[in-house]
Parts: C-alpha cells; structure tokens; sequence
C-alpha cells in the first residue's frame, strides 16, 4: 500500500531477517517489509520509518507520537495484508 504518512513520528517494526529459519515468528512481516518499504518510502520521502532486523522476538509495530506518546500493536500470525492495515490504523490513531 503506498499510503502516505501522516504521524510525525517513525513507526518501528522489529523482524526477522530470514523468515524460512524456524525461530522466525513473523514471515508476513518479512515479507511485508520486502514488498512494500520502498513503495512506502517513495511515497513519503520525509518521513522516518526505523525498521529492526532481530531474532527471538514476537513481532510488533510501535508509533511514537508527540508528548512522549507510545503505541505498539502485536503482529504474531498476521497477514502481508492484515500488517498493512495495522499500519493503517496506528498511522491514523492519535493513541
């Protein structure tokens, strides 16, 4: 989805790097990252997207909004499309 951005802030999204490895619990967020970070990022060239390549961890998006407030949203089991609209939906929240 190249929606463009609207939180001041970056969304941060820790993934695996290789989602065939057994250990990786998010293949979906991997794959999103693979499909749709550069069409995201071309879309809103200004704005900071901070994504974490790690191992071990159970995925989650975090949005950090102004005043020090923080949203994170689980993505275990999710869907290339379901992670989309999450991102989506915290984007658009004020938390």
């Amino acid at each position: 989805p190249a929606t463009a951005l609207a939180s001041p802030l970056p969304p941060e999204t820790p993934y695996c790097p290789t989602p065939s490895v057994p250990q990786c619990k998010c293949p979906a967020q991997a794959d999103f990252i693979e499909q749709h970070y550069v069409t995201l990022k071309k879309a809103n060239p200004d704005f900071p997207i901070l994504i974490r390549e790690c191992s071990g961890v159970q995925p989650k998006l975090w949005a950090r909004y102004e005043f020090g407030k923080e949203k994170s949203v689980p993505l275990n089991n999710l869907t290339v499309d379901e992670v989309a609209k999450v991102l989506e939906n915290i984007v658009k929240s004020k938390v």
